[in-house]
C-alpha cells in the first residue's frame, strides 16, 4: 500500500504540473468520517468518488485524487483523500451538499500532499489490515493516464517480478503468479502457501520459477 500510494501521488503531482503550461494548483485534504463505529458499507466511498467526478466534469476539471482508509482508535473506518484542483476552483461545502451522508467531512488546503498521505499509509500494519471490514479497500487512485497506471503497477510488483520482466512490461497479478499484459508472458510465483491441520499457515519458496508464453 505504501508503494502504491507514494508512487500514485508523485505521478499525479507531476502530471498536474505538466498541464496547462504548469499552472499553479490548489490541493485539498478531504477527511470523511463515519457517524457510527459500524456504519461502513461497501459502496460508500465509490458513491462519494462518483459525485466528486460529476462535479469535476461540470467544472471542466480533470479530477486527480489519491485516498487512504484508516481505522480510528474507536474502530471506525475513515478516509483521507488528496484532490488536485486548478487554482481558482473550489470545492463546495461537502456537508451542506450531502455528498457524504454517513457522518461528517473536513476540507483543508494541502501544503505537503504526499507526506500527508504517507503518514496514514505508513500507519497500517498486517495486524491492522485484519481488522478492516471485509471488502474494504485500503487505498485508491484516480486520474492517472495509461502509462501512469502501468508505472504504478510495475513498482507495486515484487522485486523478483520486476527483475524477471522488462521495464516496458504492464505487470498484472493473476492466479498463480504475474503476467505481462503487453506480451502475455506468464511468470509463475515461487511462493506456496499451505494450511496445517491446526489451522497454522505456512509460506515457503520453491526452486521452480518458469515462464510460459
Amino acid at each position: 500500500m505504501r508503494v502504491g500510494v507514494s508512487n500514485s501521488a508523485r505521478l499525479l503531482h507531476r502530471l498536474a504540473h505538466q498541464e496547462r503550461a504548469a499552472q499553479r494548483w490548489n490541493l485539498k485534504f478531504i477527511t470523511l468520517t463515519y457517524r457510527g463505529v459500524n456504519d461502513w458499507r461497501a459502496g460508500h466511498m465509490a458513491a462519494f468518488r462518483n459525485v466528486l467526478k460529476l462535479w469535476a466534469r461540470r467544472q471542466g476539471v480533470r479530477l486527480r485524487f489519491v485516498w487512504v482508509a484508516e481505522l480510528q482508535k474507536r474502530g471506525a473506518v475513515h478516509y483521507h483523500m488528496v484532490v488536485w484542483l486548478p487554482k481558482g476552483k473550489f470545492l463546495p461545502k461537502l456537508d451542506e451538499c450531502g455528498w457524504w451522508p454517513h457522518g461528517s467531512t473536513n476540507v483543508q488546503t494541502a501544503q505537503n500532499p504526499i507526506g500527508y498521505l504517507m503518514k496514514y499509509a505508513s500507519k497500517a500494519t498486517a495486524a491492522d489490515a485484519a481488522m478492516y471490514p471485509t471488502g474494504c479497500r485500503m487505498f485508491g487512485v484516480g486520474g492517472l493516464d495509461k502509462s501512469g497506471r502501468e508505472e504504478v503497477r510495475y513498482w507495486r510488483a515484487p522485486v523478483w517480478v520486476r527483475d524477471a520482466m522488462p521495464g516496458t512490461a504492464d505487470i498484472r497479478k493473476v492466479v498463480g503468479g504475474y503476467v505481462d499484459a503487453c506480451t502475455g508472458e506468464f511468470l509463475r510465483s515461487p511462493w506456496r502457501v499451505c494450511v496445517g491441520p491446526d489451522g497454522q499457515v505456512w509460506a515457503f519458496k520453491v526452486d521452480q520459477s518458469e515462464t510460459v508464453q
